[in-house]
């Protein structure tokens, strides 16, 4: 099996009302990544982005704003490929994009449970309405 460095970029997805970026900032299980730790794994950090006022922040309707608590570390092993993270972002973006406009996204922050080399679904309900997406499959 070969070996997978650490992600060394952004990788994002975009959607019609979401953008979802993943990137690997030394995150690790226990804060910062210690390479010489061999229970350490680095993770990815997962931000949720939404234009205008649902981005959560003061932005005009045609700019990105990131969610509240839209930017957080994931359970997701940063030694991935760029290709396997654009599937992660995908995924996500297809996920949240499924919630209308002016809707609240409370509760993106689920997404950190996602994890590396598992089928994960996941969601979260918004007026009664289940969301879900696959994140990853093996």
């Amino acid at each position: 099996m070969k070996s997978l460095s650490i992600l060394s970029s952004e990788v994002s997805a975009t959607g019609k009302s979401t953008k979802v970026s993943v990137e690997w900032i030394g995150e690790g299980v226990n804060g910062d990544y210690r390479d010489a730790d061999p229970g350490d794994i680095p993770l990815l950090r997962m931000d949720v982005m939404r234009r205008g006022r649902d981005g959560g922040e003061d932005v005009g309707d045609s700019e990105w704003g990131t969610v509240r608590n839209g930017s957080f570390c994931t359970c997701i092993d940063a030694r991935i490929s760029v290709a396997g993270a654009k599937r992660i972002a995908r995924a996500a973006v297809q996920l949240l994009d499924q919630i209308p406009a002016g809707k609240h996204l409370s509760g993106v922050e689920i997404l950190s449970w996602a994890s590396s080399g598992e089928a994960i679904s996941t969601g979260f309900r918004i007026q009664k309405r289940p969301y879900y997406a696959v994140l990853q499959r093996r």
